[in-house]
């Protein structure tokens, strides 16, 4: 009967304990991030005595080339090749920072990363993200995958969206057309 009540005393305990897990974890506050920048290594430090070399295009350069898909901007970068920038949306690009492959290009939205689950690559197709709605674009250029995983071996891509309006009612559209040449 001793071990019994124990047994039964050591249960009750557990199962308060983690009553209490759970209600202190449901009280912690959650903080909202301001703006998303792409860093290279686990401290702040100043750009100049950073080891990787960051690139970044504005609204207003992205504003002068209006006209052209996010893939042909950042093909125009140094270092930066994008195989296929010409191609229309849903065909597979090829992302390529100081040669590296593929897949060793991390491509972040707002800094989370994205890919393309229907593919065979998961490799995000930015020809389907209008230039209109782009802030800014980030290039980071130079092994990073200590912080980013081995996605970001060469290079990471940061796309900065434009935030939304406060307005109560507000739309935008976007056209493309694409000429079809016949023989």
């Amino acid at each position: 009967m001793n071990k019994k009540n124990v047994r039964i005393g050591a249960l009750c305990v557990l199962m308060t304990t983690c009553a209490f897990a759970q209600q202190k974890e449901s009280l912690i506050s959650k903080n909202d991030l301001d703006e998303v920048v792409v860093s290279d290594s686990k401290f702040a430090l100043e750009k100049e005595k950073s080891g990787k070399v960051i690139t970044k295009i504005t609204a207003e350069d992205l504003k002068n080339k209006s006209g052209q898909s996010i893939a042909s901007i950042l093909s125009t970068a140094v270092g930066v090749e994008i195989n296929g920038n010409q191609s229309v949306a849903g065909k597979n690009l090829g992302y390529y920072i100081r040669g590296g492959k593929n897949s060793q290009v991390l491509i972040l939205i707002d800094g989370i990363p994205v890919t393309d689950a229907s593919g065979i690559n998961f490799q995000y197709d930015l020809n389907l993200l209008p230039v209109d709605q782009v802030e800014s674009i980030e290039i980071m250029k130079g092994a990073a995958s200590t912080l980013y995983g081995s996605g970001a071996a060469t290079g990471i891509i940061n796309i900065i969206l434009k935030k939304s309006s406060k307005k109560e009612i507000e739309g935008s559209a976007y056209i493309s057309i694409e000429p079809t040449i016949r023989r």
